[in-house]
């Protein structure tokens, strides 16, 4: 920990002995149409994966439970801890974020997905509520569909 002149501390992530957690608290938006019910609903679940910038991952998969999805909002609203402390952390960390269709769990569909990166421009942990725009992706093709 370093003193500031005001009295506060300040911490390295070196410092933190904490494993590393997410909480997870919901998807908002359309989703293509071949991941939807003729009832408007879908099933999903999420999963998350750390990374370096070289592709090497830093943690095994962790996944969220199964969430309906109605009315264009699906939501989890729980915490998932990755087998990682902090301090372990890499500047480079990006986590890997994807959204699967869970109605036929014999099969991996992924309904979207999205890269972001741990830390920020200034090297300091993203903390707070984040948003990630999730390319998404039909279920006719494993190629993601072009942004809006």
């Amino acid at each position: 920990m370093v003193e500031s002149s005001a009295g506060a501390g300040v911490y390295l992530s070196s410092d933190i002995d904490l494993d590393v957690r997410l909480k997870v608290v919901g998807v908002n938006g359309r989703l293509p149409t071949d991941h939807v019910g003729e009832d408007g609903r879908a099933e999903l679940r999420a999963t998350f994966q750390l990374f370096t910038d070289d592709d090497e991952p830093l943690t095994s998969e962790v996944s969220s439970s199964s969430a309906a999805f109605e009315d264009a909002r699906g939501e989890w609203n729980e915490t998932l801890f990755f087998p990682l402390k902090y301090r372990d952390v890499s500047a480079d960390a990006r986590l890997e974020v994807k959204v699967w269709d869970s109605r036929d769990l014999s099969k991996d569909v992924v309904v979207g997905e999205r890269s972001v990166s741990m830390f920020d421009e200034n090297l300091s942990l993203r903390r707070g509520h984040q948003r990630a725009a999730l390319r998404l992706r039909a279920k006719t093709t494993r190629e993601p569909l072009p942004l809006d």
